[in-house]
This record gives C-alpha cells, structure tokens and sequence, in this order.
C-alpha cells in the first residue's frame, strides 16, 4: 500500500511543520532591565529553521518578567542583580497573558488571542550557563555569593 506511506510521510511533515511554532523555552542574553517593572527585553540565542533550513533568528522579546522567589504576596522574596548582558532561560506560556499583565493576578483573565504555544513570555529564569561558561557548584554546601562575598 504505497499510498498509506506517502500519507503517513505527509502526515508526519504536517505534524512537525507544526510542532516548530510550538514555543516552551529559549535561552537568551538580557539587553534591558526595568526594574521597576519587574521585567526585561531579551535577545533569544538560538535560531529557528525554515522548510528550507535556512536559520531565522527570533525577535528581541521585550516586557519579559524576571523570575523573583517569592511567597506571602511579595512580603517574602528573594531578588538578584539582573544585568544586561546576563544570560537568562525565557519561559513560555500555553497562551496570550496580555489579559492576565493587566489583571490583579488572583483572578482568571480572558484570553485575547486563539493562537497557542506562541511566542508569549511568561518568566525570565536568571543564569543559565552553557557548558564553556560554567561556574563551580559545591556538591555538599548551599552558597550565596555577590561578587566577592560568599
């Protein structure tokens, strides 16, 4: 049955056509910070493809909310020096936050757009680190450095 391969060929294209604008996380370089906002633009280091392999660079995403830890509605919190030039894991959401951005954040906001797994950044995750630009990390201690205090 040739005709069952060439539609499950077909098939599987259409399928990984579509995956590709399945957008869940890509590191990139900080090239602002709005502390104020909680956010910052980032530039995504990773190229996409085309159907035709060529390499398509991301857009600079901007308003990005920077990852806090935090608890107790803000009053127990954990903050780090964001900087551009830092490299950050850019997390995102299944849909349109624009609603959720201008909602109090406790209730369900409506979703503008029908388009999921777009490019909609929910969170910057501070310091990812690839292979070449690794840190030490203790295997036996919890440390907290800033510069030269440890």
């Amino acid at each position: 049955m040739a005709g069952d391969s060439n539609m499950t060929d077909l098939l599987g294209e259409i399928f990984i056509n579509k995956l590709s604008l399945v957008n869940t996380q890509i590191p990139a370089r900080v090239t602002a910070v709005d502390y104020e906002g909680n956010c910052l633009n980032a530039k995504p280091l990773i190229a996409t493809r085309d159907t035709d392999e060529a390499q398509i660079q991301y857009p600079e995403l901007f308003d990005v909310p920077f990852m806090i830890y935090s608890a107790k509605s803000g009053k127990a919190r954990i903050t780090i020096p964001i900087q551009v030039g830092d490299t950050v894991l850019i997390e995102f959401s299944q849909r349109d936050l624009s609603g959720f951005y201008q909602s109090d954040g406790k209730t369900v906001s409506k979703s503008f757009s029908g388009t999921p797994m777009g490019l909609y950044p929910i969170m910057a995750i501070p310091c990812l680190y690839t292979k070449r630009s690794a840190t030490p990390v203790s295997s036996a201690d919890i440390e907290i450095l800033n510069e030269s205090t440890k």
